[in-house]
């Protein structure tokens, strides 16, 4: 297709999003960025913004965030993408420490989606960072009502209530789930629950991925000697 049109919307945009999943960025944003082109030449605002809202995570990845803030907010014009986009740009008012701001995001998520879980999460722990403890009670009991299995949802209830039978219980002891988790929390802008979520794991068994992770997070505090420990403690696990 693309040999007969290069800036075919559909084909650039699907290309775009193959490249983003490989983690080839430059390709994919190339063929976004052409995707764009055609669908805002008579459009400021294009109905369709899937490759609005794809660039707008590769932006986010590489921290590029004016960038990125600036076309998710383009993307979340388009009503199938909005309740994504702005749970996006909630994460990056988290990461700039913009609290407020990031509740507005979320509220205008949820509002074309008001089960989204991912949101919802996010507002728990940020009603919880804020010691707005009923309210994020209320949060993680609707998320708990909709899925009593989110991982997230009983680690937040277990923060809240100081109850963590029902955690342990959940979690199995596998640390890719501690993983699964510590990411996302990672994702929110919770550093201390990451860590101590993949020190949890740690605890449990010694797993290279955990160690990985570990040592990541000490190499970002500028602890060099821990970070190459783990590292080294990590590559040197039986591969199985």
């Amino acid at each position: 297709v693309l040999r007969r049109d290069p800036n075919d919307i559909r084909s650039n945009t699907q290309m775009g999003i193959f490249y983003r999943e490989n983690g080839d960025y430059e390709r994919a944003a190339e063929h976004f960025r052409l995707a764009i082109r055609r669908l805002t030449k008579d459009y400021t605002r294009p109905r369709d913004c899937e490759a609005l809202y794809n660039l707008g995570l590769i932006l986010k990845e590489q921290q590029k965030y004016t960038a990125a803030i600036d076309t998710l907010y383009r993307a979340a014009w388009d009503y199938t993408f909005a309740s994504s986009a702005y749970f996006q740009l909630a994460q990056l008012s988290v990461n700039q420490e913009n609290i407020e701001r990031a509740l507005e995001e979320l509220a205008a998520s949820l509002s074309t989606n008001a089960e989204n879980l991912q949101a919802l999460n996010l507002q728990t722990s940020l009603l919880r960072s804020l010691n707005q403890i009923p309210e994020a009670q209320t949060v993680n009991a609707k998320i708990l009502s909709i899925d009593p299995l989110n991982l997230y949802a009983v680690y937040e209830k277990s923060l809240l209530d100081g109850q963590t039978s029902e955690f342990t219980k959940i979690m199995r002891d596998m640390p890719e789930s501690y993983l699964e988790l510590a990411i996302s929390y990672l994702h929110n802008g919770f550093a201390d629950e990451t860590l101590k979520l993949l020190k949890a794991a740690d605890k449990i068994t010694a797993y290279p991925t955990v160690k990985y992770w570990l040592g990541y997070l000490a190499d970002e505090k500028g602890d060099t000697k821990a970070a190459k420990q783990y590292f080294t403690d990590g590559a040197n696990l039986p591969i199985d």
